[in-house]
């Protein structure tokens, strides 16, 4: 049975069951994934998946059932399990489904057709090669990753929606290990992209092995209070560990501090982070969310001024305002969650060495690890193992290592004094190199 069967199906028991509140969303999609290790490929895994979640509300209570078996039958169980749930699953009776209404953006959908299977092992094993004529220290890596995505997203409901949203892209990682004096130093780097092209492998690898022979005969640095820069890079990853705390939801359940702080100045001058559904070099655009509302792009901060947070249906509800779009489902069976789209802080101006020459003499951080557990978003309280350099006089002086950083978010928004003009996406989540005035350093 197709999907389009499938969602007829669905929707003509939804209403042989007299409900008058229900929606239907609906997933699909494969991947293709390659990784090589030296002239070998040692994995391939091609994976497809379909599944559908039905909502419903009775009495103002919310039930929701899912399946990856599309027939007429699953179609009506389907139904009268979302049907039987709505009495227990959601004890708040308060639930609510999109109502319609709003403008959607016309997006490109993508060219979803697939992918040339042998260009994608081409270029998972073109990474050691390209790494080793770039310096005769690398070895072979075991994370030489290129894979390519595809997907549907649907959405249909009583009120008339039939949404429809494709995603396709690539993405790659390989991760660099450059062998001197007996240590192995290794230095890793991501790339993403709508075509294998736009992906720059070159410059991926080019990245990873200036990170891993960057950081030989590194050692730690004195313990202080140090003026830090961010790479771009690491930036973008700090942030993305932050992205719950802008959410509304969370703020509402105490799991924020920036709960009852929009309107008010929560970062330095220079900071504008935005929320963009439709950043046209991302696969993740979409011009609906998980709840079918419209999306927008949004400034969730300007100038420093926190303007607004990130809303679904009931959190929006909750607060007395409108849905910012930002009703997300991790996969076809995900409960709504609160999360962005691309999200980054604006760039600035300047390059690297103009903000190593306004910090004089600071650490230059461009890899953290063990951020699942030494980052709580809740408090916004960091504590984690880096890798950079130190600078001095406004120049490297050497590689850094066997150091922590430490200090808060929150604070740290407010601390930083100057944004770079490069940029770095990562899983998307953006922002440039950053100085940060003073942060906690644990080294020696």
């Amino acid at each position: 049975m197709t999907y389009s069967d499938f969602k007829q199906a669905v929707l003509a028991a939804a209403r042989a069951e007299g409900l008058t509140e229900y929606d239907l969303y609906g997933t699909s999609g494969s991947a293709t994934t390659v990784r090589a290790f030296g002239n070998e490929i040692i994995m391939f895994d091609d994976t497809t998946s379909v599944g559908a979640c039905f909502r419903c509300v009775v009495d103002g209570r919310m039930g929701y059932s899912n399946t990856q078996l599309l027939s007429a039958q699953e179609a009506i169980r389907l139904v009268r399990d979302a049907v039987a749930g709505a009495a227990v699953l959601d004890a708040t009776g308060t639930a609510q489904l999109y109502q319609g209404g709003g403008a959607y953006a016309e997006l490109p959908q993508a060219d979803d057709t697939g992918c040339d299977v042998q260009q994608l092992k081409e270029a998972a094993l073109s990474l050691d090669e390209t790494a080793k004529a770039l310096d005769g220290r690398v070895e072979s890596s075991p994370f030489s990753v290129v894979q390519y995505a595809n997907g549907e997203t649907a959405l249909a409901n009583v009120h008339g929606l039939d949404l429809q949203n494709r995603q396709a892209g690539y993405a790659a990682v390989y991760e660099a290990v450059v062998v001197e004096g007996g240590r192995k130093y290794v230095g890793a780097a991501s790339r993403d992209a709508l075509t294998l092209t736009a992906l720059d492998l070159e410059s991926m690898v080019k990245e990873a092995v200036g990170l891993a022979v960057g950081s030989i005969g590194g050692t730690s640095v004195p313990s202080g209070t140090w003026p830090v820069i961010f790479s771009a890079t690491a930036m973008a990853e700090f942030l993305a560990c932050f992205t719950g705390a802008f959410s509304a939801d969370a703020a509402q359940k105490g799991l924020s501090l920036l709960a009852g702080k929009e309107g008010e100045t929560i970062a330095a001058p220079i900071i504008t982070l935005v929320d963009d559904p439709h950043y046209m070099s991302s696969s993740d655009k979409s011009a609906f969310d998980g709840e079918g509302v419209p999306t927008y792009t949004k400034t969730v901060i300007e100038n420093g001024v926190l303007k607004t947070l990130l809303y679904d249906l009931k959190s929006a509800a909750k607060a007395g305002r409108a849905s910012t779009g930002n009703g997300r489902r991790a996969g076809y069976a995900g409960d709504v969650d609160v999360h962005p789209f691309t999200f980054y802080i604006q760039a600035g101006e300047g390059t690297k060495e103009d903000l190593m020459q306004k910090a004089g003499k600071a650490i230059y951080i461009t890899a953290m690890k063990g951020m699942h557990a030494g980052v709580s978003p809740v408090t916004g309280d960091f504590s984690v193992e880096s890798k950079g350099y130190l600078i001095e006089n406004g120049a490297v002086v050497r590689p850094a290592e066997q150091f922590t950083v430490a200090g808060n978010f929150f604070r740290m928004l407010g601390d930083i004094t100057a944004l770079g003009g490069d940029f770095a996406l990562c899983q998307d989540v953006g922002a440039p190199t950053t100085l940060v005035s003073a942060l906690s350093i644990a080294g020696v």
